[in-house]
């Protein structure tokens, strides 16, 4: 199986959306991240329903997080702190996006999102958005095959 026998369509969101409008279009769509165009179209980050989850988390700095900030400097705390209080789609977004073609295996889709930790996956054919795929539709796709005796 490739991405392109998976992907869904993919939800695309302007980086200057209000996260409220983001909110909307995600449970409206049963969508776990959208894809972030600009005018023309081009990718530019990818937000998920965690990025929103996020905002949502108690502001703390622990010992390891001053130290941390003490060593490597505060920019992970200056971005923690930017997602925080974002109020549009370019202020929460990830802008270090991993995406996939339409010919990409499955498997390698797979490892991918596993090593990476990410729930959604790009698809891109000549530079546009073709699709994406989720962790639910790598969920939904196991059980066909499990159902279908393909995986022990």
């Amino acid at each position: 199986m490739l991405a392109r026998d998976i992907m869904e369509p993919a939800l695309i969101v302007a980086p200057e959306a209000g996260l409220q409008e983001l909110a909307h279009q995600l449970l409206a769509s049963d969508s776990e991240g959208a894809c972030v165009c600009d005018a023309s179209g081009k990718l530019v980050g990818v937000v998920t329903g965690m990025d929103l989850v996020f905002r949502e988390k108690k502001v703390h700095a622990g010992f390891r997080d001053v130290l941390r900030d003490l060593v490597m400097g505060f920019a992970q705390t200056a971005r923690e702190l930017e997602r925080i209080a974002a109020t549009r789609v370019d202020e929460l977004m990830a802008t270090e996006v991993l995406t996939v073609v339409p010919t990409t295996p499955l498997d390698q889709v797979a490892s991918l999102m596993v090593q990476e930790r990410i729930s959604t996956v790009p698809v891109i054919d000549r530079g546009a958005v073709v699709g994406m795929i989720s962790r639910r539709v790598m969920i939904a796709t196991a059980l066909n095959r499990l159902l279908a005796g393909r995986i022990p």
